[in-house]
């Protein structure tokens, strides 16, 4: 039987890299310690319950083998591909866009509002491990329209991906787009370069022109690296016009 410690070892040692890589990237939140949503060194929800252990994620991964949950691919699904030319050319019309998931395409007056943006393969610090898109998105980046402003509700790997997001400001008039995020997530922007970030607590707001984005509070949580859970404020978002409101 072949002898197995050399290929544990590596693992193991892989692993603590991992976890001390993913550590260093632990958000400084001296900025934001006066919001009153910070309390006890972490942000909070504003009604409290109960918090799943590890015990509740096991029962629900037991009870769903006697489910009838299949994968995507086994179902009669038609996609149908979006009108890239005309989203890229549009400045009059109001259209919604699904791109997968969370991502939103949000067109009004002239004004692209990109939600949640994910396009990549898998919700992973890394694309050769962690959770796989069934579907692929409607749209790829090339084919959006030039983004004033992207909004991100919270940290996790499938509501804010690394590589998205530096493609997304690394395409042409990308340098223009305003990010916005809850507190928390401004020096993770400025990690990748991107100045134009913008935090917010809740029931803040940002103007551009006519565009008014209003941060409000949802229930969920945070977390991005294994020592950081709710270090960073997650957010539900209202964009509004004087003549719509999404």
């Amino acid at each position: 039987m072949p002898n197995r410690r050399p290929y544990l070892f590596i693992c193991f040692i892989l692993a603590i890299g991992f976890v001390v890589w993913t550590s260093i990237q632990h958000p400084k939140h001296s900025s934001f310690e006066k919001s009153p949503n910070w309390r006890k060194g972490a942000f909070q929800n504003v009604y409290k319950r109960p918090r799943p252990s590890f015990g509740d994620f096991l029962s629900w991964r037991w009870n769903r083998r006697n489910k009838d949950i299949r994968p995507a691919e086994s179902y009669d699904f038609q996609f149908v591909p979006s009108d890239a030319a005309f989203l890229k050319s549009n400045k009059v019309k109001t259209t919604l866009t699904w791109i997968g998931h969370a991502a939103v395409l949000l067109q009004h007056n002239g004004k692209n509002i990109l939600t949640d943006p994910q396009f990549s393969q898998r919700a992973s610090p890394v694309q050769w491990a962690g959770p796989k898109r069934v579907v692929r998105p409607s749209l790829k980046i090339d084919d959006l329209p030039p983004i004033d402003v992207v909004v991100i509700s919270h940290d996790h790997y499938d509501s804010l991906d690394t590589d998205t997001i530096t493609k997304l400001y690394q395409r042409e008039g990308g340098k223009q787009t305003t990010f916005i995020a809850g507190l928390g997530l401004k020096s993770w922007f400025r990690s990748l370069g991107i100045e134009r970030a913008v935090e917010l607590d809740w029931w803040n707001k940002f103007k551009m022109d006519d565009l008014e984005v209003i941060v409000v509070p949802v229930h969920h949580w945070s977390q991005r690296t294994p020592f950081s859970r709710n270090m960073t404020l997650w957010a539900g978002w209202v964009v509004s016009f004087p003549d719509f409101r999404f």
